[in-house]
């Protein structure tokens, strides 16, 4: 990519990786309610609690296999996958997991997320300080389908809704309640 300038961002400059143009899985959360939730918890449990989610999410990443965290800000997290399915598979496990957690509490103090996920190809970068992030459109459409979804919903666009369904396996879904597409 000599000649190619690099990317500014507010954090510093960004140097295009060599994947640039890479087809990922994209997978935004976002807790729902998450100010009410430290309201009614205070403000230490609740921020443990938001820690929690994203300890579970990084569980799941690992045991899911073939992606990775991007990012976390505040009380969301964006991930990649290689396929929508994984993707889909991670967020079900993911909102499962957080349904099993803090049993018998009552849904004001239940922590409840939201995901969107889009499949498309994204700009890779690496910052100065090694991190990688994800630049393009498509990261931006998976940021506003998540935005679009209700507390304990995954929505997915079209592109990764029809690859993840096509790939869909009895095995990837066990354990899991039968999906209603």
């Amino acid at each position: 990519m000599a000649g190619t300038p690099p990317i500014s961002t507010g954090s510093g400059l960004v140097n295009p990786s060599p994947e640039a143009g890479s087809v990922r899985a994209l997978v935004f959360t976002d807790v729902v309610g998450s100010t009410k939730l430290k309201q009614v918890l205070g403000d230490r449990e609740g921020t443990l609690r938001i820690l929690q989610h994203h300890a579970e999410a990084r569980v799941l990443l690992r045991e899911v296999g073939q992606g990775r965290e991007v990012s976390t800000a505040g009380d969301g997290m964006f991930l990649w996958f290689e396929t929508p399915a994984l993707a889909l598979k991670f967020a079900l496990l993911l909102q499962r997991r957080l349904r099993q957690l803090w049993p018998g509490e009552p849904a004001s103090r239940r922590l409840r997320d939201r995901v969107g996920i889009h499949f498309g190809p994204v700009e890779p970068a690496l910052a100065p300080d090694g991190t990688e992030d994800l630049l393009g459109l498509e990261v931006d459409r998976t940021s506003r389908v998540m935005s679009l979804a209700y507390a304990d919903q995954i929505l997915l666009t079209r592109a990764a809704f029809d690859r993840a369904r096509q790939a869909w396996t009895e095995s990837q879904g066990r354990g899991l309640e039968p999906l209603s597409w």
